[in-house]
């Protein structure tokens, strides 16, 4: 993870300010933050990712293609 960590703690609190508009273009039916951190876990957090699993219940879906995500980290 390149000294780096992903942490899930249930009992922190972040902040963030949102954009009134969202530059982006989302697509209808999909949670782009769920899939995003799903990519994520499968691409860099190995063995570690069954945790995360745990956490949103194992409820994955559709999370895409990452086999380029997963040669460019070798």
């Amino acid at each position: 993870m390149c000294g780096g960590r992903l942490e899930i703690v249930p009992c922190s609190h972040v902040g963030h300010i949102f954009r009134k508009r969202s530059p982006y273009k989302w697509r209808t039916g999909v949670n782009v933050l769920k899939r995003n951190s799903i990519r994520l876990a499968e691409v860099w957090l190995d063995e570690y990712k069954e945790y995360y699993y745990e956490r949103i219940n194992n409820q994955l879906g559709d999370f895409g293609d990452i086999s380029s995500r997963k040669q460019l980290r070798e």
